[in-house]
């Protein structure tokens, strides 16, 4: 009796034994399949610096670019955002080093009367050629100096003072129908972008990047140039690719 006992506790052992040794086998191999899942699965997501819905956000709706040729780079802004302000110098740097085949331009956002009388000023300002004497000291002048270059006297003061324009000639052009015109375009187009706040990047009028999203605003331009690329990846602008193949 005894040495029958001994035989089956000797017998369960080794059963028990061999059983853990396939289970253990069955969980590596289940846990490296796992493994290699989830690292292939990460890959993309490391490749993906910044993901949609989190880092940016695509527009409902495509909106048509200027310059199909282009892939387009727009930045709302208002003078009177003193977030623009202090993100203008890094906006400045990063034009300055863009390559060919990038449109930027900025555009001001109008949400209540003073920024759309700010907007008309940029008009006006680019109207008469004088957008880069006028550009900087509209900024200084509201957010250094607290003058309300919205009125337009003050304005006019100040495109003659920054830029030798005549109070009479700003009139003439701050007044005129182009610029109004313009004003509203950039209202109009403000909307189809759904923008909320200042400033905004709309990239290739397919996404729409801010400090929220983004994170800060330092982080707003990494996030254009991925936009950007992942554009040119995705074969824009179709306009150059079809010259390029053509030649």
């Amino acid at each position: 009796m005894t040495q029958l006992t001994v035989f089956w506790g000797k017998w369960l052992s080794v059963s028990v034994a061999a059983v853990l040794l396939v289970f253990s086998a069955s969980t590596r191999g289940q846990t490296a399949d796992a493994s290699g899942t989830a690292s292939g699965a990460a890959a993309p997501v490391q490749m993906a610096r910044f993901q949609e819905g989190v880092n940016y956000e695509r527009l409902p709706v495509v909106v048509e670019v200027r310059d199909p040729s282009k892939i387009e780079v727009v930045e709302i802004f208002s003078y009177a955002c003193i977030h623009c302000k202090t993100f203008e110098p890094a906006v400045e740097a990063w034009a300055v080093e863009i390559p060919n085949d990038i449109d930027f331009y900025r555009m001001p956002a109008t949400f209540n009367p003073t920024w759309t009388a700010l907007a008309q000023g940029f008009y006006t300002a680019e109207a008469l050629g004088v957008l880069d004497q006028v550009h900087e000291a509209m900024f200084r002048a509201i957010h250094d100096r607290g003058v309300n270059v919205a009125e337009p006297e003050l304005m006019a003061q100040l495109f003659e003072a920054a830029a030798g324009v005549s109070p009479s000639q700003f009139n003439q052009v701050f007044n005129s129908f182009s610029v109004r015109s313009r004003v509203q375009q950039a209202d109009a187009r403000g909307r189809v972008y759904r923008i909320t706040g200042t400033p905004t990047m709309i990239v290739d009028g397919t996404y729409r990047v801010d400090a929220r999203l983004a994170g800060s605003h330092g982080n707003m331009l990494e996030v254009v140039d991925f936009l950007v690329e992942r554009q040119r990846s995705a074969g824009r602008p179709a306009a150059a690719a079809d010259g390029e193949a053509g030649q």
